[in-house]
């Protein structure tokens, strides 16, 4: 058995965790004293109601005031372009800023992790790197993979930014989008945006030619695994029954310009955009709650990025069970509370950093769908009746819950597997 399983992310998911996370900012923000976004607000000239935003994605350390402010600015500017300028009034001023901060804070810190979690596209591109002749079979599994990191992270949250954002269209989201992933200007991002466009214009005729070799041409005809999604209406390849006709039908809607392409087809470029996660030497980087580490290759495979609390303790949850009896409790229980205090060390609260955990679990071992809200109620039933330290309670309950849900669970299975294969041997 494999010591990491693959997550499993509900893209309607994503629109109620940035809801249920960024919701608040407006207000924490409108409680922010004025004097250094009054410092701001006259280096930049603008409404100081804006510097408040800014100034409070600093202290929530997303990234710096300065370059906050410049983001919510460039969309301020971009507003009075299109002849729908924010009106003039603090509250008005306050709400706009508040809401341009919220995609600033999700792009540019959970939908940058979110969106680099490309080990299993990494994988399979580096099987047939290099190779002269490529597999259609290998060729579906990428097309698969590519597929479904555009529809769960990219495509859902491209269509609630642009609804979000008024008569904007798909070139100012590649912009935005591009430019929180790579950490980099607009400028920077336009440029990456055509390097990559030509790049994966590139790498789908490459493919094509995989299809067009393939001697048994019968099995891709009917296209079972990329199926038409139900997740929005306006798809690149609503008409193509077959692999190779989605290809050519995706490579049209690339030749054309960033404004008039589909959403889909400037998911896929954003995707190209996207650095592959290269393994480097390992190095130690030491913080109270955790030890981080960057990935780690395995016969040229990359494994777990263990960046975020959560996925050290996906990866503790299976080395749980190597433990003895007397002290495996304990072990998941400590690993629990050092995640959970990173969480609240980042600004969570107590029970809101325990639905954390769990959801973010729940996707990485494939229980059924939980979401953050669920997680929550969860929690708070459990948490009944219950006197003393909240936060150990919640640590506790976490621990039981992994104990029941996975861990025991895991330990059948290998034994199962254990026991088929003592029996495959004596026969």
């Amino acid at each position: 058995m494999h010591w990491f399983r693959k997550s499993k992310n509900a893209s309607r998911e994503v629109i109620e965790e940035f809801q249920l996370t960024y919701g608040d900012l407006g207000e924490r923000a409108s409680k922010v004293p004025e004097d250094k976004p009054a410092e701001l607000a006259k280096i930049f000239n603008c409404p100081v109601s804006l510097c408040k935003v800014a100034y409070q994605l600093e202290l929530d350390g997303v990234i710096r005031a300065e370059k906050a402010l410049e983001l919510i600015l460039w969309e301020y500017d971009r507003r009075k372009q299109i002849g729908s300028p924010v009106v003039p009034v603090l509250s008005y001023e306050l709400d706009f800023a508040a809401q341009e901060g919220r995609w600033i804070e999700y792009l540019y810190s959970d939908l940058f992790r979110k969106i680099q979690n490309t080990r299993e596209l990494y994988n399979l591109e580096k099987v047939i790197e290099g190779e002269g002749s490529i597999p259609a079979e290998k060729v579906m599994h990428v097309l698969q993979e590519r597929k479904k990191l555009a529809e769960t992270h990219l495509l859902p949250v491209i269509i609630k930014w642009k609804k979000t954002h008024e008569a904007s269209n798909n070139n100012d989201v590649a912009i935005n989008f591009c430019a929180a992933i790579l950490k980099s200007t607009h400028s920077e991002a336009i440029l990456a945006l055509q390097q990559a466009k030509r790049r994966l214009i590139r790498i789908l005729r490459k493919f094509s030619e995989a299809f067009e070799l393939s001697p048994d041409k019968s099995i891709f005809d009917s296209d079972t695994k990329l199926r038409k999604p139900s997740l929005i209406k306006e798809m690149i390849s609503e008409d193509a029954a077959s692999p190779l006709e989605k290809i050519y039908v995706l490579i049209d809607d690339l030749e054309k310009s960033f404004q008039a392409m589909s959403a889909y087809a400037v998911a896929e470029i954003i995707l190209e955009v996207t650095p592959k996660p290269i393994a480097a030497e390992p190095t130690v980087g030491v913080s109270d709650y955790l030890i981080v580490t960057p990935p780690i290759m395995r016969d040229g495979m990359v494994g777990p990025d263990l960046k975020e609390p959560c996925d050290f303790l996906e990866r503790d949850i299976v080395f749980a069970k190597r433990r003895v009896i007397a002290v495996r409790d304990n072990f998941l229980r400590e690993r629990v509370r050092k995640v959970h205090k990173a969480l609240l060390n980042k600004g969570q609260g107590i029970e809101e950093s325990g639905a954390r955990i769990l959801y973010k679990v729940s996707q990485d071992f494939n229980l059924t769908p939980i979401t953050t809200e669920e997680a929550l109620k969860y929690i708070k039933k459990e948490l009944e009746n219950h006197e003393g330290d909240l936060s150990e309670w919640v640590e506790k309950i976490i621990t039981d819950y992994l104990w029941d849900k996975i861990v025991l669970p895991i330990q059948i299975e290998e034994k199962e597997i254990e026991e088929k294969e003592l029996e495959e041997k004596e026969q």
